[in-house]
């Protein structure tokens, strides 16, 4: 339940719905997240978005990432 909680939290910031933010950062501390914990799944969500906008911008291509990352 608590990765549950985190991972909605990562994505309530990610589609900045601020009514979403505010109740999943209040069930994921009911579900034992520590600040931390919180403010990490926030960040995984920033980090994921900023290299999409990157990559996606700058035409990277889904071909040469596979060959980057290993899967062809």
């Amino acid at each position: 339940p608590k990765e549950a909680r985190l991972v909605a939290v990562a994505v309530s910031a990610a589609i900045r719905c601020e009514y979403c933010v505010s109740a999943q950062v209040h069930m994921a501390k009911q579900a034992g997240a520590s600040d931390d914990e919180i403010k990490a799944a926030v960040q995984i969500a920033a980090e994921i978005q900023r290299f999409s906008t990157l990559l996606y911008g700058n035409d990277f291509g889904l071909k040469k990432l596979n060959k980057i990352i290993g899967k062809e």
